[in-house]
């Protein structure tokens, strides 16, 4: 015990300076510590001014953010659209759509009531909306539990909406390009008039005007690529001329036709499309079917 004392005793100022060197080294730590948790709760507390951004304000395809302002506002128009469907309040729905979606699909209340309102909503249903790409969003409708009793989602609809302003492009139709461009030929003008685009395709409406003294046939049955849509690459998009009817195909001497033709050019696409040609018409109809020949007619229109 003497021997400690004295130890003690000899190392005194040392044994002190070691014991307050631990306690200031202790305060110091515990108020790092302090100051540390206070500057988190101020970065926290700012955040919480900051617009948020979930996954699902991405845009699936272009992996752009979109602020969660306009993500909600979106969100919104169509959440009530739906809301509206499900409740068969479709003439409130029916006033959702921007003018050039009823001008091209639903030109009545009746047509969207039969064609699209009882269809897809006979019954209450689910729904899941995405962020797609720039307006675009994808909306998938499903099955209601509760109303089907099944835990499957085999009766689904995968749609396309657009956003313009508070209005809604529905039914994967996305928008309307007028134009007013032509090309004559051999008496022979096409006028095309507007474009109406897809999600996955777009339609071409144009007016014919065979000034000729005999009919004319805007494609030979047996060339159907001769009309085909060009992109800024030289890409051809032919034409789904199996959807017109014998009659489309056919333009009387001295007659005018409205004619609508598919092209299989999806709507990211349609932006890099050059030009509209039609490279084989059928000058002489009568001839060509007689005879199973005919001249052609060339018309090639810039876009």
């Amino acid at each position: 015990m003497n021997k400690l004392k004295r130890i003690f005793n000899q190392n005194r100022k040392i044994i002190f300076s070691v014991i307050i060197i631990l306690i200031v080294s202790f305060v110091l730590l515990r108020l790092l510590n302090h100051l540390a948790k206070v500057q988190n709760e101020e970065n926290m507390n700012n955040n919480v001014n900051q617009p948020i951004t979930y996954n699902r304000d991405y845009e699936i395809i272009s992996g752009e953010r979109k602020d969660t302002d306009t993500y909600n506002k979106e969100h919104s128009v169509i959440e009530n659209f739906l809301e509206y469907c499900n409740s068969k309040e479709f003439e409130k729905a029916y006033d959702m759509l921007t003018q050039e979606c009823k001008d091209v699909i639903y030109p009545s209340l009746e047509t969207f009531i039969s064609e699209y309102g009882e269809k897809v909503f006979s019954i209450k249903r689910d729904y899941n909306i995405q962020a797609w790409t720039s307006n675009i969003y994808r909306v998938k409708i499903t099955d209601n539990l509760l109303e089907t009793g099944s835990t499957g989602n085999k009766n689904y609809v995968e749609d396309y909406f657009s956003i313009i302003g508070n209005k809604l492009n529905i039914n994967s139709f996305l928008d309307t390009i007028k134009m007013n461009k032509s090309k004559e030929q051999a008496n022979v003008t096409i006028t095309i008039e507007q474009v109406n685009m897809y999600m996955d395709y777009s339609i071409i409406k144009m007016n014919i005007s065979n000034k000729r003294d005999t009919s004319i046939m805007l494609n030979s049955e047996d060339y159907a690529d001769n009309v085909y849509l060009k992109d800024d690459k030289d890409l051809k998009f032919v034409a789904m001329l199996h959807e017109l009817s014998q009659d489309e195909f056919i333009i009387g001497a001295g007659e005018n036709k409205q004619v609508s033709i598919k092209f299989d050019v999806p709507y990211s696409k349609i932006n890099d499309i050059e030009s509209f040609n039609m490279d084989n018409i059928i000058a002489n109809y009568e001839q060509y079917k007689e005879l199973g020949d005919s001249r052609a007619i060339q018309i090639t229109i810039p876009l």
